[in-house]
C-alpha cells in the first residue's frame, strides 16, 4: 500500500507545485483590470522559471473571465471547495472548457459536518455496493467528475482509505445520483 500512496501522490505533484505563486482571494481586487494585472505578474513568475505551474484558487465565473481576456497562459487550476452541496456548475463547465482543472479542498461535508442531508441514503448505498466508506465514494465522486481532490488526515487507516478510491468507479447512473440535485450553487 506504500507504493501505491507514493504512486497516487506523484501523480498530484505537478499541481500541489503552483502554490508557489496561486491568486488566492480574487474578491479583494478591486476591477477587473487589477485583477489582470496581478495574473500577469504570476504568468511573469511561470515564465520566469520561478514557478512550474499556476493557476488560482476561489475563482468564479466572473473572476474567471476576466482573468481569461488578457491572459497569456492559461490557469491550470482552480482551487474551490467543491462538493455535492456546492457543485459550482457554470464555473467548473467555463473551467472545463478552457482546460483548467478543477482542484476541489474541502469535499467531504456530505458525509461529514453535513451528515443528516439528502445525499444520506445515496453515499451509504453506494458505500456498502462498493465495500467503502462514505467518505471515500465523495472523493471518487470528485475524481469521476473530474477533480482533484484535497483532503486531509493524520490517521493512517483514512488515508490508505482514501487509496481505495482509485480502485473502483462510479457509473455515470451513480454520479448522476449524486450530481447537481442538491448544489447550493448550480
Amino acid at each position: 500500500m506504500l507504493v501505491e500512496m507514493r504512486l497516487f501522490l506523484m501523480k498530484l505533484l505537478p499541481f500541489l507545485l503552483y502554490f508557489r505563486y496561486p491568486i488566492h482571494s480574487p474578491f479583494v481586487v478591486k476591477s477587473d483590470k487589477d485583477l489582470q494585472g496581478v495574473w500577469a505578474e504570476t504568468e511573469n513568475a511561470k515564465e520566469s522559471g520561478k514557478a512550474r505551474s499556476i493557476g488560482v484558487s476561489n475563482f468564479r465565473q466572473r473572476e474567471l473571465e476576466a482573468v481569461l481576456k488578457t491572459a497569456r497562459i492559461i490557469p491550470a487550476i482552480n482551487q474551490i471547495e467543491y462538493h455535492p452541496y456546492l457543485e459550482h456548475g457554470d464555473t467548473v463547465l467555463l473551467k472545463e472548457k478552457r482546460g483548467i482543472r478543477n482542484v476541489a479542498y474541502d469535499p467531504l461535508p456530505p458525509a461529514t459536518t453535513a451528515k443528516g442531508g439528502p445525499l444520506d441514503g445515496i453515499l451509504a448505498g453506494l458505500a456498502k455496493k462498493y465495500a467503502v466508506t462514505e467518505v471515500e465514494v465523495l472523493l471518487r465522486w470528485c475524481i469521476d467528475r473530474g477533480a482533484i481532490a484535497i483532503t486531509t488526515s493524520s490517521k493512517r487507516s483514512r488515508l490508505m482509505g482514501y487509496i481505495c478510491t482509485l480502485q473502483f468507479s462510479l457509473t455515470p447512473a451513480e454520479i448522476g445520483s449524486i450530481s447537481g440535485r442538491f448544489s447550493m450553487i448550480k
